[in-house]
């Protein structure tokens, strides 16, 4: 009866194996979905590390520097001052001799169109009209197409 009475009971200790296999299977499901997502959706807000071609654009004319100008600016007391130094650009590459013919109507045109505009019209963000409208203005007297570009390398008003 010894034998008997002897039951052989299997105590669990609450850890399975098998649990422990599932939980960690599904978390490390939880964490790849949730790195995915959220690398989905910051994406867009990173900044992107392909890298850029710059192109530039090859100088084919030969520049020439106009002259360093100062001048009054049309202003209601007439004490604005305007000190630039600017540089155009030649479409052909043999412009050498033919601008120093040309200088004086360049210089004229040049001084002429900065001391006719105010202030407000020498902003930062209306150079590039002034550059546009001074470019027009010496192919007009020069001949169509003679000048390519105009340069600002100081620009300085007081």
């Amino acid at each position: 009866m010894a034998d008997a009475e002897k039951v052989v009971v299997e105590k669990s200790s609450g850890f399975d194996i098998k649990i422990i296999a599932v939980g960690l299977v599904f978390f490390l499901l939880v964490v790849g979905a949730s790195y995915f997502i959220i690398r989905s959706l910051i994406a867009p807000l990173l900044p992107q590390d392909e890298e850029k071609v710059v192109e530039t654009e090859v100088v084919e004319g030969q520049i020439v520097k106009a002259g360093d100008f100062t001048t009054n600016i049309e202003d209601v007391k007439g004490n604005r001052y305007l000190k630039v130094i600017v540089y155009v650009q030649f479409a052909d590459a043999s412009a050498g001799e033919e601008s120093k013919a040309q200088m004086p109507i360049i210089q004229d045109t040049i001084l002429g169109i900065l001391s006719s505009k105010k202030v407000s019209e020498l902003e930062v963000s209306k150079r590039n009209g002034l550059k546009i409208e001074m470019k027009e203005a010496l192919n007009a007297k020069l001949g169509e197409g003679k000048i390519q570009e105009v340069y600002f390398t100081d620009f300085i008003i007081q």
